[in-house]
């Protein structure tokens, strides 16, 4: 077994004869990319400045000037399903019993030494993510690459493809996660990102977001989450959050919040023989208002004036418990990405927040 192969196993833990069968017959995937045809009539057009930025041959003839070097994969889409495009970069996730990188979310990397293949290396990594995705094969772009001495940011894009709403364990080894969630929070859900991916980009700015032709910025959208039962899950990662009347204002929103407090956002003690779930959203807020009326201390239930919200596009809210509620006008400023079902067994039915939880 060549080097390669060995690095392989490591990287991504699948079975060469699965994939050796899915390259062969690419027939096999071809529909699943049918329900996306409507969508990329929407496609817009944008400029993502970052790639002006990558060195456009292949890597091994600056990586060879090395010893050894590390190859990062960097795969990432353009998701036109929102509002405006925005991008999602494709992470690798450890498992919770790795004794070093326990639920930590990095890049898909591998050691590179003289004389190796690194593009090889790369593309079969990137096969691999189209059969996780069940994309038909070869539909990813090499972009070219970055480096800082010698670590390589090897950039690749899933063309002429979209990654919808899907179900998403803690057992799933690769996570499509937003850039606010690598920059602004580093975390997905509750699983920490890896310091060297959010370092990237906060170092490298141009490739963390999109451009209009004018040179106008595309919004980015912030990450939120939603509680809902097992019932209802298919329903909202669907269709969305539904319009709701809240203490907050006197007339139907939309309403979110964090990963910690969609749980208290259901009615578990009201239905604990259902599952809990967890939508993962993509939010374009758009012209936000902040509300500063409402703190901590204000432990009544009376209503925000409606006139707070009605000269933007949404409302960001401190509930109660400190946490953060996004409000929105529009049913359109949302974007499903991903269901998670909530280990129970980690949940405090007393709702205490100090708890963690997880997802199964």
């Amino acid at each position: 077994m060549t080097s390669t192969q060995n690095e392989l196993s490591e990287v991504c833990y699948y079975d060469q004869d699965i994939l050796d069968c899915y390259m062969n017959d690419a027939n096999y995937l071809s529909t699943s990319n049918d329900i996306i045809e409507s969508e990329q009539e929407q496609e817009q057009e944008h400029l993502y400045p970052g790639l002006y930025k990558l060195i456009k041959q292949d890597v091994e003839s600056y990586a060879e000037q090395f010893p050894e070097a590390t190859i990062h994969v960097c795969t990432y889409q353009i998701n036109k399903t929102g509002m405006a495009p925005f991008l999602q970069f494709i992470l690798r996730k450890y498992d919770k019993l790795h004794t070093t990188k326990s639920d930590l979310l990095c890049f898909p990397s591998f050691k590179y030494k003289e004389g190796d293949y690194s593009t090889d290396m790369c593309e079969l990594i990137e096969n691999v993510i189209c059969f996780s995705y069940r994309l038909k094969p070869d539909t990813y772009e090499y972009k070219g690459f970055i480096n800082n001495g010698n670590d390589f940011y090897v950039f690749y894009e899933i063309d002429d493809s979209s990654i919808n709403v899907h179900d998403l364990s803690r057992k799933n080894d690769l996570w499509l996660v937003l850039i606010d969630e690598i920059i602004n929070h580093e975390q997905s859900c509750n699983f920490n990102i890896d310091q060297s991916v959010c370092s990237f980009f906060k170092n490298n700015i141009d490739f963390s977001y999109l451009l209009r032709l004018n040179g106008d910025y595309y919004e980015a959208p912030i990450i939120a989450y939603s509680g809902c039962s097992s019932k209802n899950v298919n329903l909202i990662s669907c269709f969305g959050v539904p319009e709701t009347i809240e203490d907050y204002f006197d007339e139907p929103y939309f309403y979110f919040t964090d990963y910690k407090n969609a749980v208290n956002m259901t009615n578990l003690k009201d239905d604990i023989s259902s599952k809990l779930c967890i939508v993962r959203f993509a939010l374009f807020p758009g012209n936000m208002g902040v509300i500063t009326n409402r703190t901590n201390n204000n432990n009544d239930n009376t209503n925000v004036p409606q006139n707070d919200i009605t000269k933007y596009d949404s409302a960001y809210v401190n509930a109660i418990n400190g946490s953060p509620i996004w409000v929105l006008k529009k049913w359109e400023q949302q974007t499903s990405l991903t269901c998670h079902y909530v280990d129970m067994n980690s949940v405090d039915l007393n709702m205490d927040d100090e708890k963690e939880y997880y997802i199964i």
